[in-house]
């Protein structure tokens, strides 16, 4: 099973953990039925804002739910909810605005892989075809101009060498530094 896989399964286990099915997911945080059902049932891409929005709905950590994900790689058994989760529904004032935090989170996340690649001495059109994916997409994605799909986030982790769970804390404290300066 890959990084993708897993990740759908563990946020469809702690969706039922916390009792809580698609149809209040999709009230909640104003995605489409059927994208909701394509991302959790591995059909299509994944794309990091839709993960970051089903965790603060579960109020999960996104770092803690990557870590869980790659925990289940291994044997694909489901996993329980880390010592520290709330494992509380998190409120907000509107689906819109858990959606403009998905994607303030998925920009965070791509600065932070521009970042590492330009250390690493990485160029994107490299990141992009190491991790099977189209050059020009990958500059996109790190542009914030298409939507970030987690399997492109993990590839290029890897080939950094960085998990993807310490990428998501990293984005987080962005997102607090940001969310701070405004």
């Amino acid at each position: 099973m890959d990084f993708v896989g897993a990740l759908a399964q563990e946020l469809s286990a702690q969706l039922a953990r916390q009792g809580m099915n698609h149809t209040a997911l999709i009230g909640l945080t104003g995605f489409k039925k059927s994208s909701v059902s394509s991302w959790l049932g591995g059909q299509v891409a994944l794309p990091l804002h839709f993960v970051y929005s089903t965790c603060q709905v579960l109020g999960l950590e996104v770092g803690e739910v990557f870590g869980l994900a790659e925990s289940r790689m291994g044997d694909g058994a489901p996993t329980a909810v880390g010592a520290g989760s709330e494992g509380s529904v998190a409120t907000f004032s509107s689906a819109e605005v858990l959606r403009e935090r998905g994607e303030l989170f998925a920009d965070c996340v791509a600065a932070e892989l521009r970042a590492r690649l330009q250390t690493a001495g990485i160029s994107v059109s490299r990141a992009g075809r190491e991790s099977g994916c189209s050059p020009a997409s990958a500059g996109r994605w790190l542009r914030g101009e298409l939507v970030l799909p987690v399997r492109f986030v993990s590839g290029v982790g890897a080939l950094l060498g960085v998990e993807i769970a310490e990428l998501a804390q990293t984005a987080e404290a962005r997102m607090r530094q940001f969310e701070s300066a405004a």
